[in-house]
């Protein structure tokens, strides 16, 4: 992301996954300056946490039951999930039960 928006504030909203919570990501954080991270409560739910059920999508497309030989060729399906869904807003939308106009204007 960083490298997309070298000079922009950047905001992300993150779980509590350990690696999130990392020394070496707050370190980057630290580093940047111009970067903050938000944590979502402990156990939230799916209805509190809408990222959830995109990753859920996204599993049951693109790793569920599938076995693939090396790194690229995941990396490859993964990048195709993405080039369908990025033309696909209304459904993300959808999906995610988002109200767009409920958005903090610094996102």
């Amino acid at each position: 992301m960083r490298k997309r928006y070298p000079t922009d504030r950047l905001v992300f909203l993150l779980d509590n996954f350990k690696p999130h919570k990392a020394y070496i990501v707050k370190q980057f954080v630290e580093e940047d300056g111009n970067i903050e991270l938000e944590y979502l409560p402990r156990y939230t739910s799916l209805k509190c946490n809408p990222i959830e059920r995109l990753f859920k999508w996204f599993r049951r497309v693109v790793t569920h039951n599938e076995f693939f030989e090396n790194i690229a060729d995941l990396k490859n399906a993964i990048r195709a999930f993405f080039r369908v869904v990025v033309n696909l807003p209304k459904r993300v939308v959808s999906l995610l039960r988002l109200n767009l106009n409920s958005f903090p204007k610094i996102l």
